[in-house]
């Protein structure tokens, strides 16, 4: 009477979620009843080797820091004589950040001009909700000050418009002004 052995191969985890700034994660690897029988790894990314102790092994693998406001996949392909199994690491791009040092201006009813400063990570331009405000100069990248201007009001009556800062890859709304 002959007795059967039960095989498996699992990872674990089977996927990652990395942030922007990357970093280094182990990834057990449990081949029931291995036998001896070669496991491969394909990976872009740097890792260690499979170190075994009997039919569990572990790596290491490095995720790199993601300087990209983009999301990025990887994979990594383990390989066995029962089959391949595949590791998914999502990684986040970094987050699109934009700051001024003004959120709301006043200004004159004969016109007016304001400098404020704008600290991005992102190349920017600025849109105005109305046509009696002009930024200069109206787009940008990292640090730098803008000039607000404002023309005079014709009328006595308040009024009030919003300057838009907003990301030139995504053109998500980043940062905004209320004059």
């Amino acid at each position: 009477v002959g007795t059967t052995s039960v095989r498996s191969f699992i990872i674990n985890p089977t996927s990652i979620d990395a942030p922007a700034d990357g970093g280094v994660y182990t990834i057990a690897v449990d081949y029931e009843n291995r036998n001896g029988d070669y496991v491969g790894v394909e990976s872009d990314l740097e890792h260690t080797d499979l170190l075994w102790v009997g039919d569990v092994a572990t790596l290491s693998v490095t995720v790199p820091n993601n300087p990209t406001h983009s999301d990025k996949v990887f994979n990594i392909t383990f390989t066995s004589s029962m089959g391949d199994v595949i590791l998914t690491i999502n990684q986040e791009g970094l987050e699109e950040t934009l700051t001024i040092d003004k959120t709301i201006i006043g200004s004159d009813m004969n016109g007016d001009s304001n400098n404020v400063s704008v600290d991005s990570n992102v190349p920017w331009y600025a849109e105005t909700s109305v046509s009696w405000i002009t930024v200069n100069p109206s787009s940008g990248d990292g640090k730098m000050d803008v000039s607000i201007v404002t023309e005079k009001n014709p009328t006595v009556e308040d009024r009030t418009g919003y300057i838009y800062f907003k990301s030139v890859e995504t053109n998500a709304i980043l940062s905004t002004i209320k004059v």
